[in-house]
Formats: C-alpha cells, structure tokens, sequence
C-alpha cells in the first residue's frame, strides 16, 4: 500500500521511501512512451519532491518557467534559491537524444558554467561534484503536464530524482498519482519534500 511506502511526517518533513529500488548505471533510463511536448509545460514550476542528494540538500528551492521546445530540444529558465535569500538564475538548453532522453547544451561562457564555477561558497564541494555528474551526462524526464515534471538519472550514489510541480505545495492525492507514476517507469527511492513553500520573494 502507498501509506507503508510513503511516510509523510508533519507538514513539513521528509517524504521516505520504505522499500525502493536501486537504480543500474549500465541499464537504460526510462522514457516517455511518447516524446514530451514541452509547449505544453507552460507557467512556473517548483521543485517539491526530490531525492536525498547533495545537489537537493544544499539549497532551499528550485524553480524552471518558460519551457520552450527547440529544433533540438527544449530551453528553459532556471532559478536556485539558498537560505537568506540569495539567488542564482540562469538559462539551459537541453538536446534531446535519439533513444528519447536529454544531454545539456552549455557552451563556455554559459551561466550554468559560471555556476559550476562558482568559488563563492555558495554551492558546496559535494554538490557541485554531483551538479558536474547530473548536467553533464545522459538523464531522462518524464511527467504530466497536468502536475508534474521530473528529471531522473542514475547516478553514481542511485537515483537522482527532481520533480517539479505547478504549485509549491501539492496534495496527497497529487503525490501519489507522482509516486504511482514513477513506479510505472521502475524509479523509486527515498524521497524528501522540497523547501520551496519557505521561498516567499520569487
């Protein structure tokens, strides 16, 4: 049943999975049955359910807005924000491949480089290592325009699971059509809500 396999704990704390499955770096990513329209991923979208990785624990919220489909793929604007408020935006273009799934388009000078670059302390150590594993590399997005999009890869440590929603806050109703979902294409791990609800300036 979804309540052994999900655990929600007060408003606000981890959602986690009791039994998941782990993920094989040499087997395909899962893949929509039919390729993604992205024009019809239109508004904001929140992050509010992710994994345990270092990139998800080290800020407070992530936001993408303007999903726009390309000849190659799809762009997308991109914001992180960190506790006290701090901000980094930037713009990303992902190809998509011809087994169904995603690489990055970032040439020198991009920001998401800048960010990756960054010597500020803003990002820690750890997450930029798993930010240079996650963007530069083969993952999969698969979703629902209706409520969610998630980004999925297999990475060196499991999962990496970001999923992204029209609100930043969602019902339990929602977030088992998404768990059920995710089922559907073999990923489930442990997961925690996101912090964006803590974010009041966007």
């Amino acid at each position: 049943m979804f309540q052994m396999s999900i655990l929600l704990v007060g408003f606000g704390a981890a959602m986690v999975s009791a039994m998941y499955s782990q993920c094989d770096i040499s087997a395909p990513l899962p893949k929509k049955n039919q390729p993604i329209d992205w024009n019809e991923f239109n508004g904001t979208w929140y992050e509010t359910v992710t994994t345990m990785d270092e990139i998800s624990l080290d800020h407070t919220c992530l936001t993408v807005k303007d999903l726009t489909a390309t000849t190659s793929g799809f762009s997308g604007s991109y914001a992180i924000y960190f506790d006290g408020g701090e901000k980094i935006s930037f713009q990303a273009y992902l190809s998509s491949t011809s087994d169904g799934h995603y690489r990055q388009e970032y040439a020198e000078g991009d920001e998401m480089v800048a960010v990756l670059r960054d010597q500020s302390g803003r990002i820690n150590p750890k997450a930029k290592l798993e930010y240079s594993e996650t963007e530069w590399g083969e993952f999969a997005y698969i979703g629902d325009p209706r409520y969610y999009i998630a980004y999925v890869k297999c990475g060196s440590s499991g999962w990496i699971v970001w999923v992204y929603t029209r609100e930043k806050m969602v019902s339990a109703d929602i977030l088992v059509f998404i768990h059920n979902d995710l089922l559907v294409y073999g990923v489930s791990a442990p997961f925690r809500l996101g912090r964006c609800r803590d974010v009041t300036a966007m």
